[in-house]
């Protein structure tokens, strides 16, 4: 989910967060400027899925990326070369090939 649609989103769509794997809040920079509290917006996503984790990232910056990388590819089998669209987040859009990440 994006911080700018604000930190109700997930109470909006609860049962987006019950069946996904990882969640992310992205654009993070900007949820002071739209009001948006992240931590509610956290706390709203363990509501519906509790060991589900969550990724605070900010694209811009590369903030939280890493550690999403890394558990994407750690912790789940995914074959090399494969496109992976992150659901709730419609403007990731990450390619995922063991060579690009040294792996």
């Amino acid at each position: 989910v994006s911080s700018t649609e604000g930190d109700d989103v997930v109470n909006n769509h609860p049962m987006m967060f019950r069946d996904c794997t990882i969640g992310v809040i992205n654009k993070v920079d900007l949820a002071p400027l739209v009001g948006a509290n992240l931590d509610r917006m956290e706390s709203d996503i363990h509501r519906y899925n509790p060991e589900m984790p969550v990724f605070r990232t900010n694209l811009k910056t590369g903030d939280g990326i890493a550690e999403l990388l890394d558990t994407i590819l750690s912790d789940y089998s995914l074959p090399d070369g494969i496109f992976f669209f992150l659901k709730p987040l419609p403007s990731l859009f990450i390619k995922l090939h063991c060579g690009l990440f040294g792996n």
